[in-house]
């Protein structure tokens, strides 16, 4: 049988892109409406880390509670917001930042029809608003950056070789955010 692939509209197909990026910063913002409390249990290390940890190196951060690309990443953004707007807003960000990378590497793996269905998935998954609920702060960025670093590998063996240079530097930074990420990250551009 000659089947045709499965096509969307093009009214269509951004009108859901933009219903699934609202929905993703919807359901952030609710906890947040009348509340100003970060949410999670880990909201305390990341804190401390936020405003003491370069300073102080304590012995837990010196063996791996905070990574130090995490904590050279939020030295800057602490100087322009506060630790407070780091851990609410700026959190909500790179949880819209995550649901964008899983959109556009699905685009470039699959296509742009997989990518919408891929992104409205993770607007409205239960799974990836504990991971928001339960602030994994690192884990969200460490997702982006190896989703993103498989967008550039792809793109440096089919656009530029300037990608390339991308991808390394996407994956080391990776690896100074989130190692758990960087080691499946590893251990997947291996095989």
């Amino acid at each position: 049988k000659d089947e045709k692939p499965f096509v969307i509209n093009k009214n269509l197909h951004h009108w859901l892109l933009t219903l699934a990026v609202a929905l993703i910063l919807l359901f952030r913002i609710i906890p947040y409406i009348g509340n100003s409390i970060p949410l999670g249990y880990d909201t305390g290390l990341y804190r401390y880390g936020i405003e003491h940890g370069l300073q102080n190196l304590d012995l837990w951060i010196l063996q791996g509670g905070m990574e130090p690309g995490f904590l050279y990443l939020m030295k800057p953004l602490s100087w322009i917001f506060s630790t407070q707007t780091l851990l609410t807003w700026i959190l909500i960000g790179f949880c819209l930042f995550l649901g964008l990378s899983i959109w556009f590497f699905t685009r470039e793996y699959f296509d742009k029809e997989t990518a919408l269905i891929a992104l409205l998935i993770y607007a409205v998954s239960v799974i990836q608003f504990k991971t928001f609920w339960y602030m994994y702060y690192k884990n969200i960025i460490g997702l982006s950056l190896a989703l993103c670093a498989f967008v550039f590998l792809k793109w440096a063996h089919t656009k530029n070789k300037w990608y390339r240079d991308l991808f390394i530097i996407t994956a080391g930074f990776l690896g100074a955010i989130h190692r758990p990420t960087f080691y499946i990250f590893g251990l997947t551009y291996l095989l």
